[in-house]
């Protein structure tokens, strides 16, 4: 009986060569595939090394010769000798006397008790014309501040003078008030602030909301019993008028109540003729188009 002769191993397949990792190439050999690059990218890769070290080595060069150069320079100047420092006696000597460089200060002026005879009475009197000055002018000064009323209705704009919050705009009414109540004078004012617009807050509900500010907070007298209403159909706007009721007159002094005495019977309140007008509108001049709400304060004596 034969036996068959086994199948010869040619059928094995070689493994395919790999890429160099510098120029991609398949040229390394798969026995040889510990190697990432090939011999050509090997080669120039030692030749880049060895001209970064040649440049390395010619900068070091430069340096060096160059700081050869500057120490030889420093060794070729004289030195400096040391300054000496002086002795005591010599410090002594030099020393600059400061009380002579100091400026003489001004005599001082004499008391006016220390005065006698004609300079006391030049100096009483001139003491005396300049305290009368000094008090004529702080009179005018505070007279000024306080006015700081206009005697008309002089405003750059027809909604008057703009203010941040509501705040603002009572304590500037209340100021003006008390000043002008102060001085005798009759009030003109007219302001507004904007604020977002509320749903459940109409023109008539913020109108009644101001009227009960401007006579707790901004303490304006104005008869809020009789509103007369408006409507405007075109800018939906809401308007109520009062009438001012601040008298327009100084308040009488201590001394004035003493000689005229206590008055019999209640006082009544005078109408002055003033006219006080709370308006509301919608504003739309937001940027962002936010709806807004104006309210506008004026206070109007003719």
């Amino acid at each position: 009986m034969e036996l068959s002769s086994p199948k010869s191993s040619s059928s094995s397949q070689v493994p395919p060569p790999r890429a160099c990792a510098t120029c991609r190439k398949f040229v390394i050999p798969y026995f040889l595939s510990f190697m990432k690059n090939c011999d050509q990218c090997r080669a120039a890769n030692r030749k880049k090394k060895q001209q970064a070290a040649d440049r390395k080595r010619q900068r070091e060069a430069a340096i060096a010769k160059a700081m050869k150069s500057i120490t030889a320079i420093a060794h070729e100047r004289p030195a400096t000798p040391p300054v000496p420092r002086p002795t005591p006696v010599e410090q002594k000597e030099n020393r600059v006397d400061l009380r002579a460089t100091v400026v003489a200060r001004p005599k001082k002026r004499p008391a006016l008790h220390e005065l006698e005879g004609e300079a006391h009475n030049a100096a009483r009197n001139q003491m005396k014309s300049r305290i009368q000055a000094l008090t004529k002018a702080s009179k005018t000064i505070d007279s000024k501040a306080l006015l700081d009323i206009p005697h008309g209705t002089s405003h750059s704009s027809p909604s008057g003078k703009e203010y941040q919050t509501a705040t603002a705009l009572y304590e500037s009414l209340k100021k003006r008030s008390s000043n002008a109540s102060i001085l005798g004078r009759k009030i003109n004012f007219n302001g507004y602030h904007v604020i977002v617009a509320v749903s459940t807050i109409d023109h008539l509900k913020r109108i009644d909301m101001v009227t009960n500010d401007l006579r707790k907070l901004a303490r304006l007298s104005f008869d809020y019993t009789k509103p007369n209403h408006s409507y405007d159909f075109k800018t939906m706007a809401r308007t109520a008028s009062f009438q001012c009721t601040c008298l327009c007159q100084k308040s009488p002094s201590s001394l004035e109540t003493r000689l005229m005495g206590s008055t019999s019977g209640p006082s009544t309140p005078k109408l002055c003729g003033g006219i006080v007008t709370i308006t509301a509108v919608d504003d739309t001049t937001h940027p962002l188009d936010i709806l807004g709400q104006r309210i506008r304060v004026r206070v109007e004596h003719k």
